[in-house]
């Protein structure tokens, strides 16, 4: 451990997803990696000896009962956790984010989970309207620049810089990850019913989970691939490894605390609640900030918040005087905890400072 910091987790598994065929159909491009504190990543394989690859309800049965039985344990998984917010708005959807994995059910047909996907999934069966989305739609974290926070210790403190393209909705894109992200959201809804508030699923749940809490959380393994040689790992299992051994890296130091509570503006961290967030990354686009600044711009954007100086009019009533003062403070105290990336957020992250 790096500083001697106490790990977040006791477990790191990173999943390569894959939503070819269908859910009961053996995948050599579902891969899963695990590793702890003391040990460094090994694959593991399906529970079945007879079985050579993961299917996505093996995987799903094998992960509930993984974070059951053990201690706290993060999951990295490459697929998106729910849909732009013009998804949301066109398809009038409330209670978005977490429960995306409802909607994916409540429109399709009977029996799901088991149902193939690919181009079909473009428009399904039984109000298949409600599926469809705009490829042109993506979410805060793709279509710009974006860096990913990554371990001093093994790949060095330049961040590499990257342009995600890819939308939820466009299934004809190479390397899309459209047919993951609708295969694999009713399975991962499946490990959320299963586990309760057992699991924290990020960062739906909140930026930072509770002590002892396993968390699942979207990851983008091309971001990391460069980072490590592949050795003798295909790419599917390549994946599955940077992810798992980036996590744990970044844990031995305090850069995966920093990951789980980006330092985004306080507007993104509304959107990102019901679009998901990828861990790890950060803003870093010339679309969102003026060309002049750089890469502290969304801290320097927050100050205009501050001016609500309608309270400091000495004919003011009291009361009103007494609630922007609360107001102001509450901000204050949000801004602080945005500047040190969220390590103020629980007893046990003070330990770290």
């Amino acid at each position: 451990m790096q500083n001697g910091t106490v790990p977040l987790f006791r477990r790191y598994i990173g999943i390569k997803y894959s939503g070819a065929e269908t859910s009961e159909s053996p995948l050599i491009g579902l891969r899963v990696y695990s590793a702890t504190p003391a040990m460094e990543p090994v694959e593991i394989r399906p529970p079945e000896p007879s079985q050579m690859h993961w299917t996505r309800q093996t995987l799903a049965h094998w992960l509930t009962e993984e974070l059951l039985d053990n201690p706290a344990t993060i999951v990295g998984i490459d697929h998106a956790f729910s849909f732009p917010m013009q998804y949301f708005h066109t398809h009038e959807v409330h209670g978005a984010g977490r429960n995306s994995w409802k909607i994916l059910r409540r429109i399709g047909p009977r029996g799901i989970l088991s149902s193939r996907w690919s181009s079909s999934a473009k428009g399904f069966v039984a109000a298949g309207s409600e599926r469809e989305g705009d490829p042109k739609w993506r979410r805060l974290c793709e279509g710009d620049v974006r860096v990913i926070f990554q371990s001093r210790a093994k790949i060095g403190s330049v961040p590499r810089s990257v342009t995600l393209s890819s939308s939820v909705f466009d299934f004809d894109a190479a390397g899309s990850v459209a047919e993951a992200t609708h295969a694999g959201l009713p399975w991962l809804g499946y490990v959320r019913e299963q586990l309760g508030e057992e699991l924290h699923l990020w960062p739906f749940d909140g930026w930072v989970p509770e002590e002892d809490q396993s968390v699942i959380a979207e990851v983008y393994p091309a971001l990391l691939n460069t980072a490590y040689p592949n050795e003798d790992r295909d790419s599917h299992q390549q994946n599955a490894y940077t992810v798992t051994r980036w996590m744990r890296e970044a844990d031995a130091g305090d850069e995966l605390l920093h990951a789980l509570h980006p330092p985004l503006p306080r507007n993104e961290k509304d959107i990102a609640h019901t679009e998901g967030w990828i861990l790890g990354l950060r803003l870093e686009s010339e679309k969102e900030v003026p060309k002049s600044t750089k890469a502290g711009a969304a801290k320097k954007a927050k100050p205009p918040k501050k001016p609500k100086g309608k309270a400091r009019n000495p004919s003011a009533k009291k009361p009103a005087r007494k609630a922007a003062k609360t107001s102001r403070a509450r901000e204050r105290i949000h801004e602080f905890a945005d500047k040190f990336h969220g390590m103020l957020v629980t007893p046990r992250q003070l330990m770290f400072l």
